[in-house]
């Protein structure tokens, strides 16, 4: 058995202003804030949020060209090289990541998708 998630190689990684920002959404009523004098973004698409989930609300029969920004921390050997597999199925739909291949020197190095 293996257990790739003991190693993972690759983590998504928020800031403590992104983990903000997803809590202000999350959290609907202004009474629920701890701190009463933050503010919060008013909106925060889910393509905004550094998870390696993505989805995006589109209308059938219309193209689109969509970007879902990503940043990634390399916890696997300080020499990795990562490239990108997409799995998809027959559709027209044309899906692409760039860079397709991600080059690490170190540990703890960030690496950005768009």
């Amino acid at each position: 058995m293996e257990l790739k998630a003991i190693d993972s190689g690759l983590v998504h990684e928020n800031s403590v202003q992104e983990n903000f920002k997803i809590w202000c959404n999350i959290s609907q009523t202004p009474e629920s804030m701890i701190n009463k004098n933050a503010s919060c973004p008013m909106t925060l698409a889910t393509k905004e949020i550094n998870y390696p989930f993505m989805a995006v609300q589109v209308v059938a029969g219309e193209s689109f060209v969509v970007s879902f920004p990503r940043s990634v921390t390399n916890v696997g050997r300080a020499n990795s090289t990562y490239v990108a597999h997409i799995e998809r199925d027959r559709s027209k739909l044309q899906v692409s990541v760039e860079p397709n291949t991600l080059q690490f020197t170190t540990m703890n190095h960030i690496g950005s998708l768009s």
